[in-house]
């Protein structure tokens, strides 16, 4: 929070200096995202879903949008190594999303302050062919006091190509904008994304 004047200058001699008081309030970034990646066609696969957290987060819980091309195994997902005693719970939504739920019984904060904190593995189906939007809707940070403290949460995008298979396997991670990716081949599809 920041409370201070600011003096404004002029050529009027009777209002130079004019001071203004400013007051500012500052929220510190806690955000979920999409984390980009591809595979081929009838492959699977396991999206990630990163949280940026700048105050200690001990739960969440969003609705992971997929495209009927990529298949999630709900059942199956889980959560990374930034887990404390959290535990998570996932179903499938009458609309087709996924919503995952983890917290914690003791408020405990998920480790660190970067990276994937949910892990889901799925299908890509057999026809599948382009650059899919995989999106995040309904987001909810909890702290460790059970406050809201949500300032935002980004989509990605998921790649099904024949020729990945090759370009992921040997792939160092790059950069395509500020969206981490498995290989260039990806970060050329990343561009354009097709609406599921």
């Amino acid at each position: 929070s920041v409370d201070d004047d600011v003096l404004i200058y002029s050529n009027d001699a009777a209002r130079s200096p004019s001071i203004l008081p400013v007051s500012a309030t500052f929220a510190a970034p806690n955000e979920l995202s999409v984390v980009s990646s591809g595979s081929p066609p009838g492959s699977q696969d396991t999206l990630s879903v990163a949280l940026s957290n700048a105050t200690p987060i001990s739960g969440l819980q969003l609705d992971l949008q997929l495209p009927p091309e990529l298949s999630p195994d709900v059942d199956g997902i889980f959560l990374t190594d930034r887990q404390a005693d959290h535990t998570v719970s996932a179903q499938s939504l009458p609309s087709g999303a996924v919503r995952v739920l983890a917290f914690s019984n003791t408020l405990a904060a998920f480790d660190g302050e970067e990276g994937p904190v949910v892990q889901v593995p799925l299908t890509v189906e057999p026809g599948a062919e382009g650059t899919y939007a995989v999106g995040i809707e309904s987001a909810v940070l909890s702290d460790t006091t059970g406050s809201d403290v949500t300032t935002g949460a980004s989509g990605g995008a998921f790649v099904a190509r024949d020729t990945l298979a090759a370009a992921l396997g040997a792939a160092e991670v790059e950069t395509a904008g500020s969206v981490p990716v498995e290989s260039t081949a990806v970060a050329a599809e990343v561009g354009a994304v097709e609406e599921p």
